[in-house]
């Protein structure tokens, strides 16, 4: 997925850490919304809160994720009840909330249920380390 180029059909493709990090960002939330039956928005928000949880190292707000996904601060407070509800992607916060009435959002740890978290592989393989690639969506580099 990571190169250019052509390949014999006879011999086989080997993939490298590189490959399965960006083929997870790309096939791991499609395929596990299949299985689990989850609605696009939903799908979106939790992917938000989990990349704003990861960049802020914190609980995230309806604001926040609004900025990060271009949506209306509305449209945010409509899919958090059903989304935070159901814990397939996302939860409240532990704790009481931290203002007054401002909830905030966790991610929960996807990966289980269809493609293995690439943190998971990368623990499973020692020799494997500090896997740096392009992410297909952001084309920010990451490192896993």
């Amino acid at each position: 997925m990571c190169r250019v180029g052509s390949r014999s059909s006879t011999s086989p493709v080997e993939l490298t850490a590189e490959d399965y990090c960006v083929g997870y960002r790309i096939f791991s939330g499609v395929f596990e919304a299949t299985i689990k039956g989850i609605p696009q928005q939903e799908l979106a928000l939790g992917t938000a809160v989990a990349k704003l949880y990861k960049q802020m190292g914190r609980a995230v707000t309806a604001q926040e994720i609004a900025q990060e996904l271009g949506w209306k601060e509305s449209l945010v407070y409509k899919w958090i009840p059903s989304v935070a509800k159901n814990q397939r992607v996302v939860q409240y916060e532990d704790g009481p909330p931290k203002e007054t009435n401002l909830k905030r959002l966790v991610p929960i740890e996807q990966g289980k249920d269809f493609l293995p978290l690439p943190s998971v592989v990368l623990k499973e393989n020692p020799k494997i380390k500090g896997v740096a690639f392009i992410d297909p969506f952001t084309g920010e580099e990451m490192v896993w």
